[in-house]
């Protein structure tokens, strides 16, 4: 198999060479790949814009974080959303759990009845000390018959307790975390 060389016209010098080349000396070209360069950006930042999650997610939809959390109500902020539970138990019917949020870095007391024969109430008590000696503030909450009710959250810059009380009973409660 037999090559033709290629030779250039001996009019031509270089830089009439690179033009005629298709390089980008030709500023005809460089609008055009200008254009398409913008173009390019654009379309990207359509695609990732349209393949990110349409709303908030549920960890970034949290509405507190640690002493903001004080009080409120880990439904309504969107602590719950996250929140996983660091310690529970069952006692007459009741399943008492003290729930943490990361996302909020607060937890509470949940206490789910499915029993009716005993009334009571959940607190979620904030410490100062591991000791359990010097309470911050309470959170106190009638139990429903039936059915899963929750007291307010505190920052988990205290040492959170979960409790339940029945009427003219004794107070259990969670150890302190």
């Amino acid at each position: 198999m037999h090559t033709i060389p290629r030779t250039q016209p001996s009019s031509v010098n270089a830089s009439q060479q690179s033009t005629s080349t298709g390089r980008l000396g030709d500023p005809l070209r460089r609008r055009m790949a200008r254009r398409l360069s913008t173009i390019t950006i654009f379309l990207l930042l359509v695609a990732s814009s349209m393949l990110s999650p349409i709303g908030i997610s549920p960890a970034s939809a949290a509405g507190c974080y640690r002493q903001g959390c004080n009080n409120q109500d880990p439904q309504a902020m969107g602590c719950s959303a996250d929140a996983k539970s660091l310690d529970s138990y069952t006692w007459n019917g009741f399943y008492v759990e003290m729930r943490f949020s990361p996302s909020c870095s607060a937890a509470w007391t949940r206490a789910t009845v499915n029993d009716c024969s005993h009334g009571g109430s959940i607190k979620t008590i904030a410490w100062y000390d591991w000791q359990a000696t010097q309470w911050a503030a309470q959170s106190n909450v009638q139990v429903p018959c039936y059915g899963t009710t929750w007291t307010k959250m505190f920052s988990y810059y205290f040492y959170i307790q979960s409790c339940i009380q029945l009427y003219g009973g004794p107070q259990y409660c969670t150890r302190t975390h």
